[in-house]
C-alpha cells in the first residue's frame, strides 16, 4: 500500500493505517531505536509509542513524506528515552557522541530534540540534506538519525572508514555554515 492510501486511512481514523505501517516502516522504525537504545525491548517501546504519536498527529500535520515523517518520530522519541535514562551518566559512548558532534553545529541555547521538531529549521535542515549529494547524505542520516558508528557506515555502504569521517566533517562544517547563513548564528 502506498503512503497517499495509508495516510487516507488516517485521516478516516481507520486502525488498518497502523497495521500497514507496521509492515512498511516497522522494521526500520525499530533498528534506528535500537541503534539509539542498544535494547531491543525499549526499542519495541519506542516504535509503539511511535506509532501512538502518529495517530494522534498525522491527520493534522499530513506529511509529505509518511516515512521520513514516522523515523523522525521514532528517532526523536528515543533520543528523549536515552536521555531520560542517562541524564546522570553521560558516558562517552556513539550516540552520545554523534549528539555532542551534530550540537556543535547548533547554537548552545539549542535543544536538539525540540528544535529539530521546529518546521523552520526541519525545513532548512531537510533543504541541506537534499543538496548533499547521496553518499554524504546516506552517510549524515546512517550518523545522526539512525545513530550508526563511523565504521558500521563504512562497512554498509563499502568506503573507507577515512572516507566516512571526511563526509561527516565536511557536512558538520557545511550545515553550519548553512545556519548561520539562515540566522541561526550561535557564536
Amino acid at each position: 500500500m502506498d503512503d497517499g492510501q495509508i495516510l487516507k486511512l488516517y485521516k478516516e481514523r481507520n486502525e488498518k493505517a497502523l497495521q500497514e505501517v507496521k509492515t512498511k516502516y516497522g522494521d526500520n522504525c525499530r533498528s534506528i531505536a535500537f541503534n539509539i537504545l542498544k535494547n531491543r525491548q525499549d526499542a519495541e517501546e519506542v516504535f509503539s509509542d511511535a506509532l501512538l504519536t502518529s495517530w494522534d498527529s498525522v491527520p493534522a500535520a499530513e506529511p509529505a513524506s509518511l516515512g521520513a515523517y514516522l523515523y523522525r518520530i521514532t528517532r526523536n522519541l528515543a533520543l528523549k528515552r536515552y536521555r531520560d535514562s542517562r541524564r546522570k551518566k553521560r558516558a562517552g559512548d556513539v550516540v552520545a557522541q554523534s549528539l555532542s558532534e551534530i550540537e556543535e553545529c547548533l547554537p548552545s541555547s539549542f535543544d536538539v530534540d525540540t528544535e529539530l521538531q521546529s518546521r523552520a529549521l526541519s525545513g532548512i535542515i531537510d533543504a541541506f540534506l537534499s543538496g548533499l549529494d547521496i553518499e554524504a547524505r546516506r552517510v549524515f542520516v546512517l550518523r545522526y538519525f539512525a545513530g550508526m558508528k563511523e565504521t558500521e557506515i563504512s562497512k554498509k555502504l563499502g568506503i573507507s572508514y577515512g572516507r566516512t569521517k571526511a563526509s561527516l566533517k565536511k557536512s558538520r562544517a557545511a550545515l553550519s555554515k548553512k545556519l548561520k547563513e539562515e540566522g541561526y548564528d550561535y557564536e
